[in-house]
């Protein structure tokens, strides 16, 4: 096992981390279509588009992500769901379903963060901030740059210019005290 998984430094808890396959991610299109047949039978025509769109798009969503979202709901802050991995998902989500998945998520209250790897992600309008990260190695944190790609508009990151993480003090500190030094 790595050494400096964030598992491994204990950074996440157990508790906090679900491993799933893409396809236990998909969409639950027949929770979707019980409902839409139930509200033709229970709402007007006129009340129908709105009262059940966000209805639809929750139950359509993976049983997992229902679960997750009801279990971490809380009135006061959003939970904050994090997707490593994401474009693995994209064999599972046909593009013009990735925004609305999103928006329901962002609608039950979450604050979602996609992880992309390997590819860069063609998605990029559902996202309010995207960073690029570029590095080699965790341990060589120091010498990895972020930029913002989208959605910063001050501070260090607003000029989308490419700065290494030790430069950045808020974030230097935390990985400072998070990943040992390489002897």
């Amino acid at each position: 096992m790595d050494p400096l998984d964030p598992m491994t430094l204990e950074a996440i808890p157990e508790r906090s981390v679900y491993v799933l396959s893409p396809r236990d991610l998909g969409p639950d299109d027949q929770g979707a279509l019980q409902a839409e047949a139930a509200a033709a039978t229970m709402l007007h025509a006129d009340e129908r588009e709105v009262a059940l769109r966000g209805l639809v798009e929750f139950l359509r969503m993976p049983q997992h992500a229902q679960n997750l979202i009801a279990a971490t709901g809380r009135p006061e802050m959003p939970s904050i769901l994090v997707t490593a991995n994401s474009q693995r998902l994209a064999t599972v989500y046909s593009v013009d379903r990735v925004s609305a998945l999103m928006r329901a998520m962002l609608d039950a209250g979450t604050c979602q963060v996609a992880l992309w790897a390997e590819a860069r992600t063609t998605h990029t309008s559902m996202f309010d901030i995207i960073l690029h990260v570029e590095g080699s190695d965790p341990a060589d944190w120091r010498n990895a740059t972020v930029r913002c790609e989208k959605g910063i508009e001050t501070g260090p990151l607003a000029n989308g210019a490419a700065l290494r993480w030790s430069t950045l003090p808020a974030i230097s500190s935390i990985l400072e005290k998070s990943i040992p030094r390489s002897t």
